[in-house]
């Protein structure tokens, strides 16, 4: 699965497709940019989903204030509150310099910096 969704609602709140997907289906995170909008949902499938994003994407997700703008949110949004109970900020277990190709039976995926 390539990122997440916006807010933890948007991924599993609202009680829609996402958190009904298979394991092999969410086995693998791809993010396409560190920031929150794209990896908010990561908790929902780490463990066991491996998440994936380019080099310097963990620092900057640590940099960001994930915590406090969840809460935020929280505030804001109907239901964002019982969608956010266990959230944790998952960093990336791999970042890949320039360019990186994935390989599976259904499909490849190949990207760059």
């Amino acid at each position: 699965m390539i990122d997440t969704g916006q807010t933890p609602w948007m991924l599993c709140g609202n009680g829609k497709s996402s958190r009904k997907l298979s394991r092999p289906a969410g086995a693998l995170r791809l993010h396409t940019e560190p920031h929150d909008d794209h990896t908010n949902g990561d908790f929902v499938f780490s463990p066991p989903a491996v998440v994936v994003a380019h080099a310097g994407a963990a620092e900057s997700m640590r940099k960001a204030n994930t915590i406090e703008r969840n809460q935020k949110l929280a505030g804001e949004y109907p239901g964002m509150s019982e969608a956010m109970k266990g959230y944790r900020q998952v960093l990336p277990h791999i970042e890949f310099q320039q360019k990186m190709t994935l390989i599976s039976e259904s499909a490849r995926w190949s990207s760059s910096t």
